[in-house]
């Protein structure tokens, strides 16, 4: 395999304990067997695809930032299975301001926020280190896992927004084709257009 750099020494895979390889080898079966079930496809197959796709060392490629826990991840078929279950002509709830965003990855809206000791425009980001803050929406495009296994996380869709949970602060109207080409790049942002058919 490779080595791993730990407090200016080379150490080695094998330097790894019996029991630090077990219980990662569990954690990977975890993540299989979860998948696989939501997926509805067989956990064999599943490992087999994330390993096609894996360029770096184990641990850090099965981490949970990479393979979340899939409770509450919207599902769709394709891009445009997705695009019919949200209107993408009603904007994106920024997480930060509130706002309606014509991106659902960045912030657009325009809307002043305090960050950073200052008053700027909010440019808040779904791929940020704090991602939506807990109130976006993740999503799997799910006949296409095996061949791009990414479950993405977009500002939550006004369109899916109910007045109890999220109210409609902001109305507003965007481009339904801006905000499509958004969404396209955005899913499949640093993957190959080969990904894309």
């Amino acid at each position: 395999m490779g080595s791993l750099l730990k407090k200016n020494e080379m150490i080695t895979v094998e330097d790894i304990t019996d029991s630090e390889r077990d219980s990662w080898i569990e954690e990977i079966a975890s993540i299989c067997e979860s998948y696989g079930k939501f997926l509805a496809l067989d956990p064999m197959l599943v490992f087999e695809a994330l390993e096609s796709k894996r360029t770096f060392w184990y641990p850090n490629y099965y981490h949970k930032a990479n393979f979340p826990d899939l409770e509450g991840v919207f599902k769709a078929r394709d891009i445009n299975d997705l695009l019919k279950k949200i209107d993408i002509s009603q904007g994106f709830r920024c997480p930060f301001c509130k706002a309606v965003s014509k991106s659902p990855y960045k912030c657009d809206s325009g809307i002043e926020v305090e960050r950073g000791g200052g008053i700027i425009k909010c440019n808040w980001k779904s791929y940020g280190l704090f991602n939506t803050l807990g109130r976006g929406l993740r999503i799997m495009l799910t006949d296409n896992f095996l061949n791009n296994p990414f479950v993405d996380e977009i500002f939550y869709p006004v369109s899916l927004e109910t007045n109890n949970a999220r109210p409609n602060q902001f109305p507003g109207k965007i481009d339904a084709q801006r905000a499509k080409t958004i969404i396209l790049n955005g899913l499949f942002r640093n993957r190959s257009p080969k990904t894309l058919k």
